[in-house]
């Protein structure tokens, strides 16, 4: 799903309630070594159902360098790849050639990147991804925003579904 937040364009001001991503994250987060999943991410205080937590970032890439890299890390045997396709407005016949799959672009969180690099995988997850469209109002390069399915107790690790990607 997406969120469409308020942007330079508005008549609200920054502290309008549609601005929420845009903000940044407001909870602490910790980087943790998990037993048997390397590392991982959890919050040192307790998260409300539907709170933003973070966003993922990286280094905005074209589809051809992703698959560039992808095969240099299989090639690698390496086993954490940090590429996250911006893909949600994506359409074969779109009007706007950015949005064709050929123009696609994809986040590399390997290099540069934030603490949601390290959020681990689950088909459990207790965090939804939106692709999230604001102030510069482009859906070919969105943000992609993680918020809480359900409250999170202090210290559980924060997940997310790696395949379904926005789940409900």
């Amino acid at each position: 799903e997406a969120i469409y937040e308020c942007h330079s364009g508005c008549t609200c001001s920054s502290e309008c309630p549609n601005r929420v991503v845009e903000r940044g994250r407001t909870v602490p987060v910790e980087i943790f070594r998990t037993k048997n999943r390397g590392w991982g991410v959890r919050c040192p205080v307790d998260i409300k159902k539907g709170q933003f937590v973070d966003k993922y970032i990286g280094e905005i890439i074209t589809l051809k360098e992703a698959d560039r890299r992808r095969a240099l890390a299989i090639k690698a045997k390496k086993k954490d790849v940090y590429l996250f396709d911006l893909d949600h407005f994506t359409k074969e016949d779109s009007p706007d050639p950015r949005l064709r799959p050929s123009a696609l672009m994809v986040v590399d969180g390997e290099f540069m990147s934030g603490p949601t690099r390290f959020i681990n995988h689950s088909c459990e997850p207790n965090l939804r991804i939106f692709a999230r469209v604001g102030d510069h109002a482009d859906k070919h390069v969105h943000d992609l925003a993680f918020f809480a399915k359900r409250d999170i107790p202090k210290g559980e690790e924060l997940t997310f579904d790696y395949v379904a990607g926005t789940d409900e």
